[in-house]
């Protein structure tokens, strides 16, 4: 009673999301097991408690008009790269912090995903990819080589010593994932954009593949997603829309 008593405490007081009290939740249940393991309890109280329900945001993005309006802005700025490769391939901000120049294929434009750099508080790791789906290989459109070769181009001509990572700031270093985020969310706030984040052009990647008629399967595919379902569950707007023209097709056909 005590446990289930703080889920509604915090919740409430902290204003903490549902996913992140079952955060908490999976921590005391874990915890507690080990207690009952090491003989410190005869049973874990987690076995009698309600979990928190987690709650699936449903997910900002900007539409194609929208996003034009983005890239047009960001022409010849230090994020245009990085707006492109999150808008227009779907990375996620970790993976375009840690792409490196020996991922990127000119010659087949192809761009081989399988590393992130990941923060963890201050420190920021290099590592593999979220999950093994996550290692993809993607398609370079020419208006995204073209920003590649001209950033490779800059940082041979900056750079006593060439950087083995495509996207850097300011001091000619590696972003963290966190410094990137705020970066772009000062640019859309000083140019009176819509409030949407670096993620969130992930988000407008899946949206406009979705409204050229491109299969849930296929976009979950070029994101990294592990199945459909993933790609359904977090772009709750694209599974709609589609059943909206599914319902349409069958009163058309059923219409006398």
């Amino acid at each position: 009673m005590d446990i289930q008593q703080y889920y509604i405490q915090v919740q409430q007081n902290a204003n903490l999301s549902s996913n992140t009290l079952r955060r908490h939740h999976d921590l005391l249940t874990s915890a507690l097991r080990a207690a009952v393991r090491q003989d410190k309890l005869l049973q874990s109280p987690m076995d009698k408690v309600e979990p928190p329900r987690p709650q699936q945001k449903e997910a900002s993005y900007y539409r194609p008009e929208e996003l034009k309006r983005l890239y047009s802005l960001l022409e010849g700025h230090p994020l245009e790269l990085c707006a492109r490769l999150a808008g227009s391939l779907g990375m996620r901000r970790e993976e375009i912090c840690g792409l490196k120049w020996e991922c990127v294929d000119y010659e087949r434009q192809l761009l081989r995903i399988c590393e992130a750099r990941t923060a963890y508080g201050a420190t920021v790791v290099q590592k593999e990819t979220k999950t093994r789906s996550s290692v993809r290989t993607l398609y370079i459109p020419d208006d995204v080589t073209l920003l590649l070769q001209k950033e490779q181009e800059r940082q041979a001509w900056r750079l006593e010593e060439p950087s083995e990572f495509v996207v850097l700031d300011r001091r000619n270093q590696p972003y963290s994932p966190n410094a990137l985020s705020l970066a772009f969310t000062r640019f859309v706030r000083k140019n009176d954009l819509p409030r949407v984040t670096l993620h969130g052009l992930r988000h407008s990647f899946a949206t406009v593949a979705s409204m050229q008629g491109v299969p849930l399967f296929d976009i979950g595919k070029a994101l990294g997603h592990a199945t459909p379902a993933t790609t359904g569950k977090v772009y709750t707007h694209l599974v709609d829309h589609t059943h909206e023209e599914t319902l349409i097709k069958v009163s058309d056909a059923l219409k006398k």
